[in-house]
């Protein structure tokens, strides 16, 4: 995992952003989680030179792939043992995408205070790896009780990221 510093700057960019988006259509957070999502991006953009596109589809162009960035909220670091999602209802939206880049925040209440580079699959492996667990199951995991129907799998099985050079406000972890 690679450890991301969050600054200012990318919390002030991040939430005239994900106040432009609104609500998207089978948000389970129902538009509480762009900032999240935004700050995802913005790591990506400052930390491996990625390009915002946006579209439906993906969020970034990086490395010459399209890619999907899933950006989970905790309140605590995350550990190898912890787990990354995917909701069915946003499936259909990575059709296009070559690869998923999973991102956590350590959080102060709403303030993200430390982004996580957890790992990155691609859209091909992922569901025929990950574990379907259905809505208003529990998670023996953690006891979470699903909202919707997700596909989790351990942070320990996404392959790494390679770390750029250039950004020297990274750390391995």
């Amino acid at each position: 995992m690679i450890a991301i510093d969050i600054t200012p700057s990318m919390i002030e960019k991040a939430q005239m952003e994900a106040s432009r988006v609104g609500v998207l259509n089978n948000s389970i957070l129902q538009g509480k989680g762009n900032l999240a999502g935004k700050i995802g991006e913005e790591i990506a953009v400052r930390s491996f030179g990625a390009e915002i596109i946006d579209s439906y589809s993906y969020d970034v162009m990086m490395r010459g792939q399209r890619v999907e960035i899933k950006t989970k909220r905790r309140t605590v670091t995350p550990r190898p043992d912890y787990e990354v999602s995917i909701a069915r209802t946003s499936v259909h939206q990575a059709l296009d995408a070559d690869t998923y880049l999973f991102i956590s925040l350590t959080m102060d209440g709403d303030i993200p205070v430390k982004g996580w580079v957890c790992g990155e699959m691609p859209v091909s492996e992922y569901f025929d790896r990950a574990r379907l667990i259905r809505k208003g199951e529990k998670d023996y995991r953690n006891n979470f009780i699903c909202q919707t129907d997700m596909y989790n799998m351990p942070i320990s099985q996404l392959y790494p990221v390679d770390l750029p050079m250039f950004n020297t406000q990274m750390t391995m972890w």
